[in-house]
């Protein structure tokens, strides 16, 4: 896996990462990618060079198939101060560091200059609110998978009730909750970003512990 990470060329990382994944062959791989997306022939003209070119859905296939991110397809990030070795790049683009492109890729940067325009950093700020709500709309579902295993106890073996748990569990459900909705206010108020997580009037059919 390790050569993936400082490989030359877009080919050869594919190549790199397939033999790692343990397809011996791009047929394999190809196969691996499945629904006729992809052919072994097409693979090994990328692997070669050949093709240098790959469309965006051609690159995610083989990314999703490899399990790792386009990002290690597209760069070499064991070697970050060397220049994107990819084909076809404007001058200023191929003239960026391999660390300066996982930056920009990335969303990820050690600090507010780090970023080339400020638009840069406000759409770094709106992608991290919008990852934590992700997570604190998981975290609110699974607590009301749990209560609604509860309740289901209580109802048909009232000796196991756990009504402490319960009660501890609606705290923290309606702390979840309104966490939610008090992001989902930020990100609108803030940026004008509406996001299509439920709040906590839209999720109640769905999540509400009492249903």
């Amino acid at each position: 896996m390790t050569q993936g990470f400082v490989q030359d060329s877009l080919g050869g990382r594919i190549a790199a990462f397939r033999k790692a994944r343990g397809f011996s062959s791009t047929n394999q791989l190809a196969a691996a990618i499945g629904e006729g997306k992809m052919s072994g022939a097409v693979l090994r003209n990328i692997e070669s060079g050949r093709k240098g070119d790959l469309s965006v859905s051609q690159l995610l296939n083989i990314a999703w198939a490899l399990e790792v991110s386009p990002l290690l397809l597209l760069a070499p990030l064991g070697r970050p101060a060397d220049r994107l070795d990819l084909p076809n790049l404007v001058s200023s683009l191929e003239q960026t560091r391999v660390a300066q492109f996982d930056e920009w890729v990335s969303m990820h940067s050690q600090n507010r200059t780090g970023y080339a325009t400020p638009q840069q950093y406000i759409s770094h700020l709106i992608v991290e609110a919008i990852r934590r709500l992700a997570t604190q709309v998981q975290q609110r579902e699974a607590t009301a998978s749990e209560l609604r295993t509860l309740h289901r106890i209580e109802v048909l073996v009232p000796k196991n009730a756990e009504p402490e748990r319960v009660e501890e569990l609606t705290d923290l459900w309606s702390r979840q909750a309104a966490a939610v909705d008090k992001l989902r206010a930020h990100l609108l108020e803030a940026f004008g970003v509406e996001t299509e997580w439920a709040s906590v009037e839209m999720a109640q059919a769905r999540f509400d512990p009492e249903t």
